[in-house]
């Protein structure tokens, strides 16, 4: 009877697996050396802000031997991680007066900001016991009020009011660049320029690392029926993007979604289309490779070879290609870098009154801030601005609307006429046709109206 009820028992306890010895046993884990988990030890810093920090610390040293070397009193080489705080703070007020960029020109408040940046991250890094030096209050109260002072100066004179940025590259230079043949669909170079070019402004993609960092693993092409045409589907290509600037990940970010952008294709442009340019260029690459910009060949003796080879392109050609670009097809080059491209897609977006929730989607932005910093005003709008603000002058019309000079002497002449100093009242009459005239409207985005109605 108990051996019975033992059956029994077991019959309800899950199968055992048979044991497996270690040769057979699947591999669940893996094994690191040494040295690799020293470096796991270490915090991970973003590359550019590495370069940030040793920038600083480079500017401090030099600093110090210069002065050393000039016969006047100068710090240790070792007092930011070896000073007290007074020290350290006497130091670095007489650092950020005297610093000069290697031009002899000031550095700008957001440079001297970045500064202090730099050096407190290396403080932090390398001292025992670190100070706190970005601390307005306390021990560092005088750095900051240094500080504070200088960056009121700086600013009367001019220094850091204008920030320098990217520009956007307008429908005509990309036209340009197809007429120029330094976009081409022929030549392993021009297709190369093209893709780079509409990775950046689709994908809105940062000018560094995320061009450099990118794999053919992350793109996926599929397709859906169209919608707007029964019975036909519409091609698209997916981009996942792996960490960046804004989406590093780390604890903080383990519920944050890697930044995914779709782009349909666009079946009027042809093979001027994204979609076609990517599959074409895809097709062109060696087979076996992960690497996405690769090196094109000069010579191909087989047109069914690929037009590229397995090496990657180099780090600082990729980061200046499309200055390279412009250059080629003879376009202003002043304030064209990479980073045009996304300052380009997120105006382009932008200027169409696209929701900045969907700007944001594409350009991998977590801030409305973030994102606003790259929309750029244009042109057309400004002229529409002050088309509008042109029509509030009284006796404005659309046969002279020339300019306000023009109209304030019309309102002087009639002044003189009627021997009356105050200008003339105009009323507003729906049936009156020659007032009616005058009445103009203008597509505005994002803009505010007052409409005041006095009825009699």
């Amino acid at each position: 009877m108990k051996r019975k009820r033992e059956s029994e028992s077991e019959k309800l306890l899950p199968n055992k697996r048979p044991s497996l010895s270690t040769k057979d046993r699947p591999s669940r884990f893996v094994y690191v050396t040494e040295s690799e988990l020293e470096s796991s030890r270490t915090k991970y810093v973003l590359q550019n802000t590495e370069k940030a920090t040793k920038w600083a610390i480079k500017a401090f040293t030099e600093w110090a031997e210069i002065r050393k070397e000039s016969g006047r009193e100068a710090p240790s080489s070792d007092i930011l991680l070896t000073g007290s705080a007074k020290a350290v703070c006497d130091a670095l007020c007489l650092f950020v007066s005297e610093i000069r960029q290697a031009n002899g020109t000031p550095y700008t408040p957001r440079s001297l900001s970045s500064i202090m940046g730099g050096l407190q991250r290396y403080i932090n890094t390398n001292s025992p016991h670190p100070h706190k030096i970005q601390q307005p209050d306390g021990e560092f109260k005088p750095l900051h009020t240094c500080l504070e002072n200088l960056y009121v100066k700086l600013h009367d004179q001019g220094v850091g009011t204008t920030k320098v940025q990217a520009d956007v590259v307008t429908a005509e230079e990309e036209q340009q660049l197809w007429e120029s043949g330094v976009f081409s669909t022929q030549t392993p170079e021009g297709l190369l320029n093209a893709v780079f070019y509409y990775n950046g402004v689709n994908f809105v993609l940062r000018g560094g690392e995320e061009h450099r960092s990118l794999k053919l693993s992350q793109f996926d092409f599929g397709s859906i029926p169209d919608p707007g045409f029964p019975g036909k589907s519409l091609e698209y290509v997916d981009y996942t993007e792996h960490g960046s600037k804004n989406r590093p990940g780390g604890s903080k970010q383990l519920n944050l979604e890697n930044k995914q952008v779709r782009y349909y294709a666009q079946s009027q442009l042809g093979d001027h289309c994204h979609v076609s340019l990517l599959k074409l260029y895809i097709s062109k690459l060696p087979p076996n490779t992960e690497n996405f910009y690769c090196r094109p060949l000069k010579v191909i003796k087989d047109e069914n070879q690929p037009w590229f080879s397995g090496v990657p392109i180099g780090h600082n050609t990729l980061s200046k290609k499309f200055k390279s670009i412009c250059a080629a097809a003879e376009l202003n080059i002043e304030n064209k870098s990479n980073h045009s491209l996304r300052a380009t897609g997120i105006s382009r977006m932008y200027r169409a009154s696209i929701p900045e929730k969907v700007i944001m989607e594409r350009s991998g932005h977590l801030t409305k801030e973030g994102v606003r910093s790259y929309e750029r005003t244009s042109m057309e709008q400004v002229k529409s601005v002050c088309s509008i603000l042109a029509q509030s002058v009284p006796g404005c019309s659309k046969e002279n609307d020339a300019s306000v000079s023009n109209v304030a002497t019309t309102r002087e002449g009639n002044s003189a006429d009627t021997g009356d100093s105050k200008p003339p009242k105009t009323s507003l009459n729906p049936v009156d046709e020659a007032t009616s005239k005058s009445v103009q409207f203008q597509a505005v985005h994002g803009g505010t109206f007052n409409i005041h109605l006095n009825f009699k």
